[in-house]
């Protein structure tokens, strides 16, 4: 539900019917539309059946919707995600006890802000290849940061994921004594653009003992 009517990608009139707020007053629904979203990553989807509700202080997106088209929602550490076929489609921020839609309403060609700013910590951090808390407070004192006041960076989802070692593989044991004892072979294909010579596969074959390679297109 929305009050900005100027959101709407299409939009009609021809509805009816109320929305009960928390208060219990009622909210009359002035029209229904869709609305199209850029998203935490950058894709953009659009979200249908939007109510436009005038008297409306807030946008709210309700997630008994999402429950009833089959999407799961899980919160962890201030993340609100939305998953669908193991994607997540949607991502909300922690805000004052509230989640936040992590991505902005996209009207024509114009991205507008959907109210979830930045902080200019947040903003350096992200500005400066994901620099350490301590280092933007280094780089504060040192008045290098455009006189910004550096305060608690939160956590960056980033950071965890470009931190993480891959798992470690043990040593192969070479089990075989001669060549062509045992082989490794891969078929590739099929490829949308033909080689030269109009191929669309390649077999490769790998003697284990000698490591040579063969290829045949």
């Amino acid at each position: 539900m929305t009050p900005n009517i100027s959101w709407f990608e299409q939009f009609s009139d021809q509805v009816d019917g109320l929305v009960l707020l928390g208060d219990n007053k009622p909210c009359k629904i002035e029209g229904i539309g869709s609305i199209r979203f850029k998203f935490h990553d950058r894709a953009e989807r659009i979200l249908t059946e939007v109510r436009y509700v005038p008297e409306l202080k807030k946008k709210l997106i309700s997630l008994g919707e999402f429950d009833k088209r089959g999407y799961v929602f899980k919160g962890e550490k201030g993340i609100l995600n939305i998953v669908k076929d193991s994607m997540v489609v949607m991502r909300g921020i922690m805000e004052n006890g509230l989640y936040s839609v992590d991505g902005e309403v996209v009207i024509g060609f114009a991205a507008t802000a959907t109210g979830r700013v930045l902080s200019k910590t947040k903003l350096w951090h992200m500005r400066l290849g994901h620099v350490s808390e301590k280092g933007l407070i280094e780089l504060a004192k040192q008045e290098v940061l455009c006189g910004d006041r550096m305060e608690r960076l939160k956590f960056c989802e980033h950071c965890v994921c470009g931190k993480a070692c891959r798992a470690k593989f043990n040593a192969g044991q070479q089990r075989t004594k001669g060549t062509l004892d045992y082989v490794h072979a891969d078929l590739w294909g099929q490829t949308k653009t033909p080689s030269h010579s109009g191929a669309r596969y390649f077999l490769s074959i790998v003697d284990d003992y000698k490591r040579k390679l063969w290829i045949y297109i």
